[in-house]
């Protein structure tokens, strides 16, 4: 009797971290990727998912559209009727920095994670005090919403609000429940200048991330 054919595929938990995945594995430039390059292997990976009867999410989707289009700008010439400023603008530029913002925060969460893991499992005293009372990334997700609400401009200063965590723990808790809700889509990180102060921000899921009562729906089982 044959055996089976099996067909392994590794499952991302977004776009953005199959494009890093691809990136890295092609050992491009992330300030110059190759576009037509890395758009035929992420379409590649979505038909394998399709071959295996995997639900495709409407945002890997959304990143193939994107991806097409940018593969279109860069292979027209450039538009004569625009400015030259215009003209000198990379389609690249907007994904590339959501790459590497991405790839930041997810390094820090990684190290956040793993430092919060080592203080838990090799001391041995650890000051427990840290560790009272603190609550989950569920509930700080709770408390960062209430904070947007009660803003006049619904917005909240992300340095305050790690400043305002009682203690290491806590703010780590607070970091990783920033990142769940940027990946949420329910809050978006705004800067208006270089090195200027860094807001938080109700984004377009804000509304649904949270019941009537203001609890969070779910959260990624890796923050729990």
């Amino acid at each position: 009797m044959a055996t089976p054919y099996k067909i392994n595929i590794p499952l991302y938990e977004g776009p953005l971290d199959l494009l890093l995945d691809l990136i890295k594995k092609q050992e491009m430039n992330i300030h110059d990727i190759q576009i037509a390059k890395i758009t035929s292997q992420y379409l590649d990976y979505l038909h394998k998912l399709e071959e295996l009867n995997v639900d495709v999410s409407a945002d890997f989707i959304y990143m193939a559209a994107t991806l097409i289009y940018i593969k279109s700008k860069m292979l027209l010439p450039p538009d004569p009727l625009a400015s030259p400023e215009e003209q000198s603008t990379d389609p690249r530029a907007d994904l590339v920095q959501r790459l590497v913002e991405h790839e930041k925060f997810k390094n820090a969460a990684q190290l956040l994670y793993q430092k919060q893991q080592i203080e838990e499992n090799v001391w041995s005293k650890p000051d427990k005090s840290l560790y009272h009372d603190e609550g989950t990334v569920a509930q700080m997700m709770a408390q960062l919403r209430a904070q947007i609400l009660a803003s006049d401009d619904n917005t909240v200063n992300l340095i305050r609000f790690f400043e305002a965590c009682p203690s290491r723990h806590a703010m780590i808790v607070a970091f990783l429940a920033v990142l769940e809700m940027v990946k949420m889509q329910a809050i978006a990180m705004v800067q208006e200048k270089q090195f200027g102060e860094i807001m938080l921000r109700k984004h377009k899921m804000f509304d649904t991330v949270f019941d009537e009562n203001g609890a969070v729906r779910q959260v990624d089982q890796e923050y729990k």
